[in-house]
């Protein structure tokens, strides 16, 4: 895979979220555009490179909520990207489930993400990510209620099937692309209204796991996005102005001048 770098720049919050402004693409996610020369079409691509791309964490565990504490756990990443005058979501799923939490679950299979959006947001899924190729709207997962996505691999009910599928513990990674439509929306507006939206306490986010070797050997577990806000800047201490610096030379100096003269 040809990877396309060039300057970028990326903002630590709190040094828990990080929200990245980078124009460091892989060639997966570029777009091609036909050319024609003079009456015959050619095929030759054009590349689009993402002009920004704006990436938020989240954390899945039973701290944040779970229906039974088995200890599953989840890591998934949302990256926000602006390529040309389209918006891409991409979405990456990962099994983090390691003992530690919980019931201290050694294995579980992830089987399904869901979460809220803004309501004006039109998503629908542009490439699947392994075995997770089901998309999902108005997602009911009980007792935790309706959500407004989910994406899980192929069966008949988001919270029920066979979990052979799914992502198990050592798997590598899973990421999937949506197209992302709204009036007006950038990537940079798309991505501050789902954060801001996290932020005002109505949306929620959560993951079902299967096959989990502790409690009912089933369990859903919220998240939580990993956002923070950025200090204010530290004020400047004003120096002193010019005017006072000459005048006090000038008062030295005549200090020293009259005590010369006195002797």
């Amino acid at each position: 895979m040809t990877t396309l770098s060039c300057l970028s720049s990326s903002v630590l919050i709190a040094g828990i979220a990080v929200l990245t402004v980078s124009t460091v693409f892989p060639s997966s996610a570029l777009a091609t555009k036909p050319t024609s020369t003079g009456s015959a079409s050619t095929s030759t691509p054009v590349t689009v490179l993402p002009s920004a791309s704006y990436s938020f964490d989240a954390l899945f565990n039973p701290t944040y909520g779970s229906t039974e504490n088995t200890g599953a756990s989840a890591a998934v990443n949302f990256n926000f990207l602006q390529i040309g005058d389209k918006i891409q979501l991409d979405v990456t799923l990962n099994n983090t489930t390691n003992g530690k939490a919980g019931l201290g679950a050694t294995q579980a299979t992830l089987v399904g993400l869901a979460f809220d959006a803004p309501t004006l947001w039109d998503l629908s899924l542009k490439t699947p990510g392994g075995s997770f190729t089901k998309f999902w709207e108005d997602v009911d997962l009980n007792p935790f209620g309706t959500f407004s996505y989910g994406i899980s691999p192929d069966r008949n009910s988001f919270g029920g099937g066979n979990a052979n599928t799914g992502i198990k513990v050592g798997d590598a990674a899973i990421k999937m692309s949506f197209d992302l439509k709204g009036t007006g929306l950038t990537a940079e507006t798309a991505s501050k209204q789902f954060t801001d939206l996290f932020k005002s306490g109505t949306a929620q986010m959560a993951t079902r796991f299967q096959q989990v070797n502790a409690g009912g050997g089933s369990d859903k577990v919220k998240g939580q996005l990993m956002i923070a806000e950025v200090p204010p800047p530290k004020k400047k201490v004003p120096e002193p102005a010019l005017g006072v610096g000459l005048l006090t030379i000038a008062t030295i100096a005549a200090r020293k001048t009259l005590k010369q003269q006195k002797r």
